[in-house]
């Protein structure tokens, strides 16, 4: 059983080689394929409502969709947008320090949620599905996180 899951695996990656290197404008709709996938789905484990057609809409085209709230394309238009800046940053330098992370979150709820945009949660944090028993899984307590604002 194992074997024939490697041996499928192995026939698979060999196929992906021989396709490469992938030609600019391949690279250029996986990305945009799965910005948009990372966007809608960050955005609905948060709650939003909107699908991932309605997401791609909203982020490529500019387009609201009827019955969905303003917030809810803020959420989408934000992230995708946040999300193109950390891949630029990316592509510049290899360094992610906490400034960039708070950077990142001030960017990804800047217009949904500006009143804890860069900020730290002061609320306990649980991991849904995680033991507890180890403690790796779990979040430090908020009061051991710094609490601060990035500027900028």
């Amino acid at each position: 059983m194992a074997g024939d899951l490697i041996d499928s695996i192995a026939r698979k990656k060999a196929r992906l080689d021989r396709l490469r290197p992938l030609r600019a404008d391949a690279v250029a709709r996986l990305q945009k394929h799965y910005d948009v996938e990372l966007t809608y789905t960050s955005n609905a484990i948060e709650g939003n409502t909107l699908t991932l057609r309605e997401t791609a809409e909203v982020v490529e085209h500019g387009i609201a969709v009827g019955g969905k709230s303003l917030r809810e394309h803020l959420e989408a238009v934000d992230h995708y947008e946040a999300l193109l800046w950390m891949r630029e940053l990316a592509a510049k330098s290899g360094l992610v320090g906490e400034d960039t992370v708070c950077e990142l979150h001030r960017r990804i709820v800047a217009r949904s949620q500006p009143g804890i945009a860069g900020i730290y949660s002061r609320n306990p944090r649980r991991i849904a599905g995680k033991s507890s028993a180890r403690g790796c899984c779990r979040p430090p307590p908020s009061r051991s996180r710094p609490s601060r604002r990035i500027s900028g």
